[in-house]
């Protein structure tokens, strides 16, 4: 069910041209994909449960992903670029307390 079909026009109508001549023809690319029906029927469920058109949820779905991908990348030249570092030792003492302090510490 997509937008149109729950009521929800405000994505649509964000979507489609203004006084286009091809009603219904969005600015997004349009793609087909195979997906299990296990996850088909959860993402219908979600997108329902949050009032957002199937193409909505999607979007967010690879939005997110993508992000993390991009974190995750970060990450990787951080370490890559402090792995050749000279490694700095932590006085065993100091550590010891760092431990005992994070140890009484309430987590939530």
């Amino acid at each position: 069910m997509d937008s149109r079909e729950s009521g929800n026009d405000t994505a649509v109508s964000d979507l489609t041209y203004q006084n286009s001549k091809y009603p219904g023809y969005t600015l997004c690319m349009k793609t087909a994909i195979s997906i299990p029906d296990k996850i088909f029927k959860e993402a219908e469920a979600l997108a329902h449960q949050m009032g957002i058109s199937r193409s909505e949820l999607y979007v967010t779905a690879i939005t997110l992903f993508l992000e993390s991908k991009s974190e995750i990348a970060i990450t990787e030249s951080l370490n890559k670029i402090y792995q050749d570092l000279p490694q700095s030792a932590v006085d065993p003492l100091l550590a010891k307390l760092q431990l005992a302090v994070l140890s009484e510490e309430k987590w939530d």
